[in-house]
């Protein structure tokens, strides 16, 4: 046992040893700082935004509750399939509209989910493009590496981020970046979801149904 505790400790230093002469330590910590910054502006922004110039409660009961819920659901899965141009705090705040808010938060958190899952799969198509492929693999070679190596912690702070993940989705895919780990780390979108539903539901004002 003691041979065996040795053996583990020994590996654990290796690891420990080759991930910080990698830089892997570094690119971390340097990321987690930024992806700090960016929700705290995210979220400073989004207060002043509530308070002080535009009632998110009253465009959601006056315009987007008009439309059929399977309407505005579709909306968001198309922009986070193939843009992510649409914030899906938008839709989050209009999840609050209905008894149980939280539900419909977790529909709309699968359906970024899947819409990342698209966004992976024609990645994957685009390396078969020629100048696709030569980028990847020569022009921005080096670069690429860097995703192939770190791409765990991309897709990680991409999905939590407040910003579109598809594009990163797509990346993450051309680069062929093992799509099962891929499944893996983007499920941390519904982490995403929910953590700014709660930020969302208490500052935007009078959110509920309408």
């Amino acid at each position: 046992m003691e041979k065996k505790n040795r053996g583990l400790l020994r590996y654990i230093e290796v690891v420990h040893y080759v991930n910080r002469k990698k830089g892997f330590y570094a690119f971390i910590s340097r990321n987690v700082w930024n992806l700090l910054l960016t929700i705290s502006l995210f979220m400073g922004i989004f207060w002043i935004l509530t308070h002080y110039v535009f009632d998110f409660n009253h465009f959601v009961c006056e315009h987007l509750n008009q439309y059929p819920v399977w309407l505005i659901m579709g909306i968001l899965f198309l922009s986070e399939s193939f843009t992510g141009i649409l914030s899906p705090d938008i839709f989050i705040v209009w999840a609050k509209s209905f008894e149980h808010p939280y539900r419909i938060v977790f529909i709309l958190a699968t359906l970024s989910y899947l819409g990342g899952i698209i966004s992976y799969g024609y990645g994957r198509l685009l390396y078969n493009v020629s100048f696709v492929k030569y980028w990847i693999d020569e022009k921005f070679q080096n670069q690429f590496k860097l995703l192939k190596k770190f791409g765990g912690v991309l897709i990680v702070i991409s999905a939590l981020a407040p910003l579109p993940f598809s594009p990163m989705s797509v990346v993450t895919g051309a680069v062929r970046y093992p799509f099962r780990n891929y499944l893996i780390l983007a499920a941390t979108r519904y982490a995403r979801f929910y953590g700014y539903a709660w930020f969302l539901y208490l500052v935007v004002k009078n959110s509920g149904p309408c």
